[in-house]
């Protein structure tokens, strides 16, 4: 199974992750308190997961964003998005009324060509603006990005919570994340 890093933003929603994760990875979780102290060279992806506030409130979040190889695989997950966001200087602001537990259609383009239209689940406040960095994969009204993909680093943003069980077809959403990420 592929060795996975979890990396827990002080949110309840990261054991939701792990249970999630743990059916398709091998998933360690680490308190962000712990993030200094870790070999990342020794999983082959990182997650960041969801949590409370502002990315500028996860500093060394941001500092290991910057210092990461190109190559290793990041998915970020809500705030973990935000921060991706927030390291490569795009805008991440207030999104009102907050997004809690509501639904959104979007549509994913897999490799082979397949679409497929799939309810995700968002808890949100923050909003991204993405400039710069990123490709837009998936957006919802108000071109708000959902799926953002860096143009040269192996990342991956999702601004809704895959784990949830308002979002459908976790396996589906599990080989898109494989597909972007080249895992």
């Amino acid at each position: 199974m592929l060795k996975t890093l979890l990396i827990d933003h002080y949110d309840s929603f990261s054991w939701n992750v792990k249970a999630w994760l743990s059916h398709y990875f091998s998933v360690e979780v680490i308190s962000y308190d712990d993030i200094n102290s870790v070999d990342l060279k020794l999983y082959s992806l990182i997650v960041l997961s969801p949590g409370p506030k502002h990315p500028q409130d996860y500093p060394d979040t941001i500092t290991l964003l910057k210092n990461i190889e190109n190559s290793q695989a990041v998915l970020g997950i809500c705030l973990g998005m935000q921060c991706m966001a927030f390291q490569t200087q795009n805008e991440v602001c207030s999104y009102a009324p907050p997004y809690h537990g509501k639904t959104s259609q979007i549509s994913l383009l897999f490799k082979n060509g397949s679409q497929q239209i799939t309810r995700v689940a968002r808890y949100h406040s923050l909003k991204c603006n993405i400039d710069h960095s990123f490709d837009v994969l998936a957006q919802v009204e108000n071109q708000i990005p959902m799926i953002i993909k860096h143009k040269s680093k192996n990342w991956l943003g999702l601004q809704f919570h895959p784990e949830s069980f308002l979002t459908d077809s976790p396996d589906d959403m599990i080989t898109y994340i494989k597909e972007n990420l080249n895992l």
